[in-house]
């Protein structure tokens, strides 16, 4: 049994639940970075479970190519020398415009989900065993910014907002919160307004 870790985008989780489901029946222990909110103790958390996985898999979703978090949590695995594999949920993405490290792992295409996805998935993770990690541990990334956080820098940045400015601000906040990972940092960001 492996100790898996999946990263992927939120709004991906249509998207990466088949992979989840199938990667949970092989009897693999999987984790994955968005089953959790935001903040310093999620971030602390999420570098502990990368420390101590066995493998990191990078759903490929045009969010988690999108998602600051995902790909310092990518290169922090990799700085660790666990394996990393890409795994291919949709159209395949042009990889030769991907930035390294990620551009150099396997992929596994599983945007089928069907047999030969599953059996190309098991020869991926077959040769998988527990990860040790180096004896020079690679300083941790830092929390990646929010998108509650560019809101916040905003606000700081313009001073004194006239009610378009705020109006504006209400209306972006109202129209992404789904990308919103606490009501009590959006509490905090109204009351900044």
């Amino acid at each position: 049994m492996l100790d898996l870790f999946v990263t992927y985008g939120h709004q991906s989780e249509e998207d990466v639940r088949g992979l989840l489901e199938d990667l949970a029946a092989l009897g693999d222990k999987v984790w994955c970075q968005a089953q959790q909110r935001s903040g310093s103790a999620w971030w602390d958390q999420t570098l502990s479970r990368i420390r101590s996985c066995d493998a990191l898999l990078f759903a490929l979703t045009p969010r988690t190519l999108e998602s600051e978090a995902c790909w310092r949590e990518m290169q922090y695995a990799h700085a660790l020398g666990k394996p990393v594999l890409g795994i291919e949920l949709g159209e395949r993405a042009d990889l030769g415009a991907v930035p390294a490290p990620l551009g150099t792992v396997p992929f596994v295409n599983y945007r089928k989900r069907d047999r030969d996805s599953a059996l190309r998935l098991c020869k991926a993770l077959r040769p998988l065993g527990k990860a040790a990690l180096p004896v020079v541990m690679p300083a941790p990334p830092g929390l990646p910014p929010t998108y509650l956080a560019g809101l916040r820098d905003l606000i700081a940045s313009r001073g004194r907002l006239d009610v378009n400015q705020q109006t504006q601000l209400i209306a972006e906040l109202s129209r992404d919160s789904r990308e919103l990972h606490s009501s009590f940092e959006a509490r905090q960001l109204l009351l900044a307004l």
